[in-house]
């Protein structure tokens, strides 16, 4: 995969589903707007840049491989958010969080024995066989990953 990164990213719910919009970059230069409607179909792409456009035409499946490439860097930043939610449990359409009333942070802040509770919570996921995908948020905070 080329260094490719979003900015600008940001969701908002549509009537089907939840719809996207980011800024796409490669190599720390703009290169297209890409933007999905929510309403099924894949992302939108719409490139700065025409000869950019004539590559990825041309290359075969190479509009279906940077929709992908999109796709997967949004995944990276709904996971980022959904980081300090709780434990982030991969399932087979992507994850689900184990959380409790309050976010981490918060959970750490306002109760004494908050680090316990979220290791406790944390090693059961673990033994239960699940893959944890916040591993390096949840040891920022002071879980043994």
């Amino acid at each position: 995969m080329e260094n490719f990164t979003i900015k600008g990213y940001r969701t908002i719910r549509g009537y089907d589903g939840d719809c996207m919009e980011c800024t796409l970059y490669l190599d720390g230069k703009k290169y297209a707007q890409c933007f999905n409607d929510g309403n099924g179909g894949e992302t939108m792409i719409d490139f700065y840049n025409l000869d950019d456009r004539r590559k990825v035409m041309d290359k075969k499946n190479g509009y279906r491989e940077l929709c992908d490439i999109v796709d997967k860097l949004c995944d990276q930043q709904e996971l980022k958010k959904d980081a300090k939610k709780g434990i982030v449990i991969e399932c087979e359409y992507g994850w689900k969080i184990w959380q409790w009333k309050v976010q981490i942070p918060t959970l750490l802040k306002k109760y004494r024995n908050g680090l316990e509770v979220l290791q406790r919570e944390y090693d059961r996921a673990v033994s239960e066989g699940n893959k944890v995908l916040n591993t390096e948020y949840l040891a920022s905070v002071g879980v043994k990953v």
